[in-house]
């Protein structure tokens, strides 16, 4: 066996060594691979609504270990959280009075048995929530148990953030590989980037880094899976989860401690909220920065796939629309908490139909004693084209059933027959409804019938 195969098997075995120790019975917030949030981008699903000023990053789970194109939660450990049931808060750490000024509001839909809860870095605080069991990680991923979940499925609360996470370094954030160090190592020497601790300041380094991507790379989804070192050095394109992990690695391999993020992009804004659609999937870095871990996102551009969003998706956005208010409308008591508003919507209702079958009732009435006292019979005459409809049918060429009139001589005309006669007999015919569904006067019918006759004997 060659030294390629030898070291390829290794890393497949190193893999499925870390999948069986960190796998837990949430494997989606254990360990993640580079094209998860890739195939979620395809879909324009609507799964959160955010209320908040501006677009943010809201964290799904945290990562710390990588291997091969796969990342890890290594170490890991999960804490019950303090949840005051009877105000339904659930407090993560406690802060400063400063810390309090910022909040958004999420709501959406458990699918999963374990739903990872997204929040802003530094999520401390959670109101409105209505779990009875939550837990937080060492990396800062939340959790809560859909079957320990009060609403139905239906998710929302309130967090209060401060923007920064303080949790401790670890040795695990700052660990490479030799075949990491080897695939960013190209990179490093291209661009001419040094340790912090040497020439360049933390700052200086994610602003320049910022900048490469910006500048020399590219964002794109339509991206072939490939190895890290083919992304920096050759390919320079790809989607998300290649910048983030290159961010990870460069910055690890620069003495930044850092970690892999998974999470949602919420940049796009619908009447007073923002949605956050299954594209909106997104990857990006945590940087331990002067001793607090910061955002670091350095995808090209917005990464915005709206160009390749379905014609269709303004009409399944509307009923998504309707689902939520009718879903947010049960979390808030249904009919249960609401029966006076409903009760009195059906009184109305019924009064409305009430009065509306009466007054039809009483014209109904009233037409008929008309009738009666003036002795008025209907003199109003069929239509003369009915006749002259039917004998073209029978003669010349039948009419389809559902077939409009000038559909059909349309299709007279293009046989090559009553070629001379066809502009007279859509005269006709437009007379024929002017008289079926406008008016009904002598004078109309006189004038169909004429042209009627005429056409005929012209014909015989």
């Amino acid at each position: 066996m060659g030294l390629s195969a030898l070291q390829g098997r290794l890393e497949e075995l190193g893999i499925s060594m870390f999948a069986d120790q960190y796998t837990s019975t949430d494997p989606q917030i254990s360990h993640t691979a580079i094209g998860n949030i890739a195939r979620l981008k395809q879909s324009g699903k609507i799964i959160l609504r955010v209320e908040t000023k501006s677009p943010i990053l809201l964290m799904d789970a945290a990562y710390n270990r990588y291997l091969n194109g796969q990342w890890f939660v290594s170490n890991s450990s999960w804490t019950q959280l303090k949840l005051d049931k009877r105000a339904s808060t659930l407090l993560v750490r406690d802060i400063n009075i400063s810390d309090k000024k910022n909040s958004l509001k999420v709501y959406g839909s458990m699918d999963e048995k374990v739903v990872a809860l997204p929040h802003p870095l530094g999520s401390h605080r959670f109101e409105n929530i209505e779990a009875k069991n939550a837990f937080i990680n060492n990396l800062g991923t939340i959790k809560v148990d859909k079957a320990s979940y009060t609403s139905q499925g239906f998710l929302r609360y309130k967090v209060y953030y401060s923007g920064y996470y303080d949790a401790p370094v670890s040795k695990v954030d700052s660990f490479l590989s030799d075949n990491d160090k080897a695939a960013v190592a190209g990179f490093i020497n291209l661009y001419g980037l040094t340790s912090y601790s040497h020439s360049m300041s933390q700052r200086e380094i994610i602003l320049r880094l910022k900048s490469i991507f910006q500048s020399d790379y590219r964002y794109s989804l339509k991206t072939k899976p490939m190895q890290l070192e083919g992304f920096l050095n050759r390919k320079k394109s790809g989607h998300c989860e290649y910048f983030a992990t290159a961010t990870v690695l460069i910055l690890r391999n620069l003495g930044i401690p850092c970690r892999y993020i998974t999470g949602f992009s919420v940049k796009e804004r619908y009447k007073e909220l923002y949605i956050v659609r299954q594209r909106h999937a997104h990857a990006w870095a945590m940087a331990n920065f002067n001793g607090k871990w910061i955002d670091i996102d350095t995808t090209p551009g917005t990464g915005d796939d709206s160009e390749d969003a379905s014609i269709i998706e303004p009409i399944t956005d509307f009923f998504q629309g309707i689902y939520f208010d009718f879903l947010l409308w049960r979390a808030d008591g249904g009919v249960e908490r609401n029966k006076s508003i409903i009760y009195g919507i059906l009184v109305i209702a019924l009064i409305y139909l009430l009065i509306k079958t009466k007054s039809l009732s009483l014209l109904r009435l009233q037409y008929k004693k008309t009738i009666k006292d003036d002795n008025i019979v209907s003199t109003i005459n069929p239509s003369p084209f009915i006749e002259l409809q039917k004998k073209i049918s029978v003669d010349i060429f039948p009419r389809q059933d559902c077939e409009s009139l000038m559909e059909w001589v349309g299709r007279i005309k293009e046989t090559g027959r009553l070629n001379d006669r066809i502009e007279e007999l859509k005269t006709i015919i437009t007379l024929h409804y002017r008289y079926r569904f406008y008016s009904n006067s002598d004078e109309i019918f006189e004038e169909l019938d004429r042209r009627v006759k005429g056409w005929l004997e012209g014909y015989l």
